[in-house]
């Protein structure tokens, strides 16, 4: 459910509106005379927005592309040239949860090359 407010909080509680920012994870929707005006969240949560628009928008690419007939991979050859391109931990990062859960903290920052590839997909970051 949405953290409505009216705007003249965010100047009388300000650290209130930022804990819940935090706490709830969510948005908190600002309105001036009952109308809506602002959205106040937290960085993570809009970092988490941002990279889910980015994503949007390639996969928006990718489908064009497949609907134009462009060169396109299934899914196992994409993990295939991922497992051979990722450092590996004790063998293949892919062959246990326990792998997967040391780096589950981490970023690890992928670089496509597929030779001609997915124009959409030419940098993609993984988060684990």
């Amino acid at each position: 459910m949405p953290i409505i407010k009216p705007i003249s909080s965010l100047r009388n509680q300000t650290r209130d509106i930022a804990s819940l920012c935090h706490e709830q994870d969510e948005p908190v929707y600002l309105t001036t005379n009952g109308e809506g005006d602002l959205v106040v969240m937290s960085i993570e949560h809009y970092e988490r927005l941002k990279a889910r628009v980015e994503l949007f928008e390639k996969l928006a690419v990718a489908r064009a592309q497949a609907a134009a007939g462009e060169k396109a991979f299934t899914h196992a050859q994409v993990m295939k040239k991922l497992r051979q391109r990722l450092p590996s931990v004790e063998g293949n990062l892919f062959s246990s949860n326990s792998n997967l859960a040391r780096l589950k903290d981490y970023k690890i920052s992928i670089k496509i090359f597929f030779g001609e590839g997915i124009k959409g997909f030419d940098n993609l970051i993984v988060q684990l």
